[in-house]
């Protein structure tokens, strides 16, 4: 099926938000990157852009 989100990249992480990879990761063995950013670096991004996420680091990086 693979119908989900590569990363999900937000302004602010709602509990409820946070449940869904933690789930999916648990029954499905995927992993799903969540990232929240500040205003002015979710502004720099535009739908259809080519990005890297780096959860971990809580990084975004926009691909040229």
């Amino acid at each position: 099926m693979n119908k989900a989100p590569a990363a999900i990249i937000n302004l602010r992480t709602e509990p409820i938000l946070a449940a869904g990879p933690i789930v999916c990761r648990h029954f499905y063995g995927k992993e799903i990157p969540v990232v929240t950013l500040d205003e002015g670096a979710f502004q720099m991004l535009k739908t259809g852009q080519h990005v890297v996420v780096n959860a971990s680091g809580g990084e975004v990086i926009i691909k040229e």
